[in-house]
């Protein structure tokens, strides 16, 4: 194999374990604030929840597409 299209391939593998991560991450962050769910929410805590979800969900996809792009042009 081509060393650009390990290069592509672990790039994707990257993306999606920082996202997965991210997503753990955020998860973990929602349950311990569960304690303390009033000034949470006040702070805005669940805005940076959302947001948080999002960009481990953008990572994800973009992981999976850089995936597919290397697999594609590869044939």
């Amino acid at each position: 194999m081509d060393v650009r299209i390990l290069a592509g391939l672990l790039m994707g593998v990257v993306a999606i374990a920082v996202g997965i991560f991210a997503l753990v991450t955020a998860v973990l962050t929602r349950r311990r604030r569960a304690d303390i769910a009033d000034t949470y929410a006040i702070t805005g805590g669940v805005a940076y929840s959302v947001v948080q979800f999002g960009c481990a969900g953008v990572l994800i996809l973009s992981g999976l597409i850089v995936i597919a792009v290397v697999v594609l042009r590869t044939r």
